[in-house]
């Protein structure tokens, strides 16, 4: 017993020795629209039942237009670079493999995040997919061991000629929760097992009614590919968050089952209880109801960014002058106000590089508020929060301290309120890891050494905004018996209601069919796999 636990350590041990420490290299890629393009009219026949937001004009977009990658597109780009000598029976390869005995391969889940405002556009840019293998788990009994692989993927814009070394600064950072620089993150598990026995491959050849070849891989049917199934997911979820201007900023999933060639599957998917369209359960049946993928997406409201970055563009550019954004009471209060002057000083951000940071950080935090704070877990609390810090920040830093733009003191109400529903975890401010609580005052020194005190007194009341909330709402009501003032009118409640999607088993679902014999067999999804693959290469996997 001693010697078959010191045999299992010591392959555990060796292989995630082995296989962290492999280097594997950059992939590059051109953001061209036509892989996005095609992908997307084969989608758009795959997925004929869905919403018409899915349809695809038949032209190839020019990259003039510079649209952006949607959610799963990546998939189609940077395919690994490998010589067929790498490529394994499966059409995998051999960067992630632990080698024999280990050569049967399931994609067990991930996770996916968009965590940049500014994603990824088809506009020709060169781009890069940095893969490296984050963890080796093995697990199972001596001579039937699972090899669990966790791979990360962070994939981003880059210029031309610039050197590798700058671009793993940029983009791979140590740290999983770190962001750097990367567009999209992805993170892989990877499950490998041995061969089949003799006396599995007899039971399968019993209950299976198939060719040879899928018999002999366990299988009674060609398997629906993992990218696909989770590209569909993305597809279907984004056209359906789009008609309520929300995003996907996060998505964790399960392979529970596999999904065959010539068998109907149903996508579905549900706002989950108390959330309303901020987080959403999906996931996908089989052919007899039961349950083949499930997942967990994290949506973002995409309005407020949105408009920041339409507003601060427009006016970098030198399309919109200041003096119709700043705040200014005179013009506000008179016989015709100029009430837009409410709202602009929201959504004006900082010059150059503070135009990317101030972006994110009110993409991030405002995002993590409305999704994960329980405060917010009724509709329209969020909207009532952003009210009351607004109209604090409004009347201390606009009429008492004279300022003209209140952007940086509302991402920081949002820091404050998210540090203190995450007390005793870590953030990240530029290099420096420190206690979530400490980041709104390591935000306020850096705008004292960079603007001056002025500036960081005027940020400093999104504090004030957001401790008064928090003081109205939690602190006082809870310690002090007290009520809490600061409610949701019903009115917005009502509205935002309104345009959420109900609690309903199935918010929407798309169920998809093979194409019978007797139909156009060229066509549909079931018969696309008609072609025998013994006539084919060994292919490559699909991102």
């Amino acid at each position: 017993m001693v010697v078959a636990l010191r045999t299992y350590s010591s392959l555990g041990e060796r292989l995630h020795r082995e296989l962290t420490s492999r280097e594997l290299p950059m992939t590059f890629d051109y953001l061209h629209t036509q892989p996005s393009h095609l992908l997307g009219l084969t989608l758009t026949d795959l997925l004929s039942k869905s919403p018409p937001l899915l349809r695809t004009h038949t032209a190839l977009p020019s990259i003039n237009r510079a649209c952006h990658l949607p959610a799963g597109h990546h998939l189609v780009y940077f395919p690994p670079q490998v010589t067929l000598s790498q490529l394994l029976p499966d059409g995998t390869d051999v960067l992630h493999s632990p080698g024999e005995p280990f050569n049967r391969r399931l994609w067990a889940g991930g996770r996916l995040r968009f965590p940049i405002t500014s994603d990824l556009v088809l506009n020709g840019a060169r781009a890069v997919c940095i893969e490296t293998i984050r963890d080796v788990i093995v697990n199972g009994r001596e001579g039937a061991e699972k090899v669990a692989v966790k791979i990360e993927r962070r994939i981003g814009t880059v210029q031309e000629n610039e050197e590798e070394s700058s671009i793993r600064r940029r983009i791979w950072k140590e740290s999983e929760a770190e962001i750097g620089n990367a567009s999209v993150i992805e993170n892989r598990d990877l499950v490998f097992m041995r061969k089949k026995t003799q006396e599995e491959l007899s039971h399968d050849k019993a209950n299976f009614d198939n060719n040879s070849r899928i018999i002999n891989q366990g299988y009674r049917n060609l398997l629906v590919h993992g990218p696909l199934t989770l590209t569909l997911l993305l597809t279907v979820l984004e056209a359906h968050l789009t008609k309520s201007n929300r995003a996907i900023r996060e998505i964790q999933y399960r392979n529970l089952a596999s999904l065959f060639v010539e068998e109907p599957l149903t996508i579905c998917g549900k706002p989950k209880v108390g959330k309303g369209d901020a987080v959403w359960d999906v996931w996908i049946e089989g052919r007899n109801g039961g349950l083949a993928v499930r997942g967990t997406a994290l949506t973002s409201p995409v309005t407020i960014t949105t408009l920041a970055f339409a507003q601060s563009a427009l006016f970098y550019g030198g399309l919109l002058s200041g003096r119709y954004l700043i705040f200014s009471p005179g013009l506000i209060f008179k016989l015709i106000p100029e009430v837009w002057r409410l709202l602009s000083p929201f959504l004006l951000t900082g010059p150059r590089l503070d135009f990317v940071f101030d972006l994110y950080f009110m993409f991030k935090y405002g995002s993590a508020l409305e999704t994960g704070s329980p405060r917010f877990s009724l509709p329209g609390d969020f909207f009532t929060y952003v009210f009351f810090v607004a109209t604090i920040i409004m009347l201390t830093a606009g009429y008492l301290l004279h300022d003209v733009i209140f952007t940086h003191a509302l991402i920081i109400a949002f820091v404050y309120t998210f540090a203190q529903d995450n007390r005793g975890r870590k953030a990240s401010f530029l290099v420096i890891q420190l206690p979530v609580e400490f980041l709104p005052l390591a935000m306020l020194i850096w705008s004292l050494i960079h603007y001056g005190w002025q500036a960081a007194l005027s940020e400093s009341m999104g504090i004030v905004a957001a401790h008064m909330y928090d003081f109205l709402t939690r602190i006082y009501p809870t310690f002090g018996g007290g009520r809490n003032y600061i409610t949701t009118p019903n009115f917005v409640s009502e509205f935002f209601s309104a345009h959420t999607a109900r609690n309903q088993y199935r918010a929407y679902g798309t169920a998809y069919r093979p194409v019978s014999e007797e139909q156009n067999s060229s066509r549909g999804w079931g018969s696309s796999f008609q072609i025998p693959w013994s006539s084919r290469g060994p292919g490559r996997r699909l991102g």
